[in-house]
Parts: C-alpha cells; sequence; structure tokens
C-alpha cells in the first residue's frame, strides 16, 4: 500500500503506478475525514481505493483508474473489518467524477457504507467480459443502508456478461443513469421509498431493469420515466 490514509488528510494531484504484479492497493482508508481528489491510478492489482474500519467521512473525487482490479478487485471498494453487520459500517462515502477504464472486474463496490453517494462517474471496461456488476452495493439484511447512484455513464465496449448496476439496502435511488451494452442493465434489492427514474439501458439483451423478489424486499418501489432498447 502506498498511503495509509488515518484521519483528516487531504490526498490531491497526485499520479500513483504500480506494475500489476505485487498485491496491493495505492491507498487505504481507515478512519475518518479524507479527501482523495484528482488522483490518478495505473495497474494496481488490489483496486486503486480500499476504505476499512468504521471509516467516517471519505470523499472521493475526480478518480482516474486504468488497468486496476486484476486480483478480481474492484477499483474503489469498501468493506467492514469483520464482514456485513448491522453495526459496522463506513458512513458517509462520495465517489464522483471519476474516470474508469479497462477495469478487470468492476469499477465500485461499497459494503456497508451508509449514506454513500456514486455520481457523474464515467465508466467504461476494455477487458474480458466479467460477470461482475460494474457498481455494485451491499448491505447486511439488518442494515440500514441509504444510497444514491445517479447520472453515471456505463458503457461496455466488448459486451460485459454481468449487470451493469447491482444495488441492494435499505433505500436505494437509481436515477439518470446510461447503461450501454450489458446484457442486463439494473438490479435493486431495496425496500418502500426506493427509486428507479429516468435512467437509460440500451443494447441490452436480457432484463433492462430487475427487482429481486427476496421477503420484504421492493414493496413500494417508484420505477419511472426509464428507457430500455433491446440489443440488435
Amino acid at each position: 500500500t502506498s498511503v495509509v490514509a488515518r484521519g483528516r488528510n487531504q490526498i490531491v494531484d497526485i499520479n500513483f503506478e504500480s506494475n500489476d504484479v505485487r498485491t496491493g492497493v495505492a491507498i487505504a482508508v481507515t478512519s475518518q475525514l479524507n479527501y482523495i481528489t484528482r488522483c490518478g491510478f495505473y495497474r494496481f492489482a488490489d483496486g486503486a481505493i480500499r476504505i476499512r474500519g468504521r471509516s467516517y467521512g471519505t470523499y472521493i473525487e475526480n478518480p482516474s483508474c486504468d488497468e486496476c482490479g486484476s486480483n478480481g478487485a474492484y477499483d474503489i471498494s469498501s468493506d467492514a473489518d469483520t464482514g456485513p453487520s448491522a453495526t459496522d459500517y463506513n458512513t458517509i462515502t462520495v465517489i464522483r467524477d471519476g474516470i474508469f477504464e479497462s477495469s478487470a472486474t468492476g469499477a465500485i463496490s461499497l459494503k456497508n457504507s451508509d449514506p454513500f453517494y456514486i455520481e457523474n462517474n464515467y465508466i467504461e471496461p476494455f477487458n474480458s467480459p466479467s460477470t461482475n456488476p460494474m457498481i455494485r452495493t451491499e448491505n447486511s439484511a439488518s442494515g440500514n443502508t441509504e444510497g444514491w447512484i445517479r447520472n453515471n455513464y456505463l458503457g461496455s465496449i466488448n459486451g460485459n456478461n454481468g449487470f451493469a448496476i447491482s444495488a441492494s439496502g435499505a433505500k436505494i435511488n437509481i436515477e439518470g443513469n446510461h447503461c450501454l451494452n450489458f446484457p442486463d442493465g439494473i438490479y435493486l434489492s431495496a425496500i418502500e421509498g426506493s427509486v428507479v427514474s429516468d435512467n437509460i439501458v440500451d443494447k441490452v439483451s436480457n432484463y433492462g431493469i430487475q427487482l429481486a423478489s427476496a421477503a420484504l424486499a421492493n414493496n413500494g418501489v417508484t420505477v419511472t420515466g426509464n428507457s430500455i432498447f433491446a440489443r440488435t
């Protein structure tokens, strides 16, 4: 790991480059109030940034990630030290205005981040088709995750094999995203008050929008104003 951010740091205008051989990430966030702005990341096998350990207030703006995550990791990810639980959360996680190219498996994966904001990112994988979604969010069954996934562009040049967006949580808003050339567009497992609106799902061959059928999930979800176009 190049930088361990343990709180109240500003990491600005730095390019991190690896050789994709050694494991590790460029930045590991382990505490509160870290601002990572306009940084570039190239060929980190375990991803560019990992958020861990009940972090509070992680703001990632204008990241540029290229050829990261060859070990099956996401470019930017968050998880709890001991796995999902109702009390082990990273709070206020913001990822916006990023460029993610050549992602081996996926761009953004947030687990137990409450709330989270994934906004205005450009995601275009070039590598071999992956079954992982490009944006994925998860939480524990008893958690209280709330999040927004909005105004992101996700385009697969080679036609990935998974969903563009896969989200689970208590109240999730998926709005204004453009998903291009994925077999499946948007998957949601959430509860009353969640919204899927004004998204474009283009060149889809399977599900445009799928709501999970799990017990107590997707009761009172609003789906409106979306455009879905079949792959030809």
